[in-house]
């Protein structure tokens, strides 16, 4: 999913141009090295607390309840 800038940006200490283009990298969600000290491992007991898997606020996804279900049921 690639977007155009319309305006630069700051992100984590890179600046991106208006005009270029940016990818988002679901693939990526919840493997940020700066937040989990293994991101690639699997740890059942890893701390959840702080994931934005389903957004937050106002762009929280509407499919999150049902998923969060399916999981448990699994």
């Amino acid at each position: 999913m690639a977007h155009t800038l319309d305006a630069d940006v700051r992100f984590h200490g890179r600046t991106l141009r208006e005009g270029e283009r940016a990818t988002l990298l679901l693939a990526s969600a919840n493997r940020d090295e700066r937040v989990f000290p293994d991101p690639d491992a699997f740890d059942i007991e890893r701390d959840s607390s702080g994931l934005r898997s389903f957004g937050t606020g106002t762009h929280f996804c509407l499919g999150a309840s049902p998923a969060c279900a399916c999981a448990r049921a699994a």
